[in-house]
């Protein structure tokens, strides 16, 4: 058995069957690997590094892999969008309690 197919069966035991005992486990399992020989399913990128840094000796946990979200030009106007929309409401208001209090 090669290092990439020891690597998915490790990946399928720690993430897909997870300690469970169940048919349901092992028909996932079953299901993952015939995927992975069929050549659609692969390790993803984010456990090799991981399973490498185990074979090293280093652990890496999963948890820690997350992304920051990234400011892109998308998140960027709706942030402006929304910001505007607060100042505007707040002018609204400090223009009305200016005319109630004339």
């Amino acid at each position: 058995m090669s290092d990439k197919d020891q690597e998915m069966l490790d990946y399928i035991d720690e993430y897909i069957v997870r300690d469970r005992t169940s048919d349901a486990a092992e028909d996932s399992a079953g299901a993952a690997w015939a995927a992975y020989e069929r050549g659609e399913y692969d390790v993803p990128d984010w456990y090799r590094k991981e399973h490498r840094a185990k074979n090293r000796g280093k652990t890496i946990s999963a948890g820690n892999t997350q992304k920051k979200p990234s400011l892109n030009w998308d998140t960027f106007l709706k942030s402006m969008g929304i910001l505007f929309l607060v100042l505007l409401g707040l002018f609204l208001i400090l223009t009305l309690i200016g005319l109630i209090m004339q």
